[in-house]
């Protein structure tokens, strides 16, 4: 008698990091979320960065999108 051995698929960890996230788009910090949304220009990341904080604390748009901060959907 032969012995089938079967793959187990793996239960998928769930994350307890937090992400900012604007609408499917997740970012792992603020910096890299207002890099993202400044294209890279080192002049708007500190506008950038106040404006997400105040979508994220008022449920305002910015860039189209509420901002939230919390864990994966």
């Amino acid at each position: 008698m032969a012995i089938r051995v079967q793959n187990v698929p793996k239960k998928k960890k769930k994350s307890n990091r937090e992400y900012f996230w604007c609408g499917k788009k997740k970012f792992s910090s603020l910096e890299k979320a207002a890099m993202g949304v400044a294209g890279g220009n080192k002049k708007r990341v500190a506008n950038a960065k106040a404006r997400i904080r105040d979508s994220v604390k008022n449920g305002t748009l910015y860039c189209g999108e509420v901002w939230r901060y919390g864990k994966e959907i």
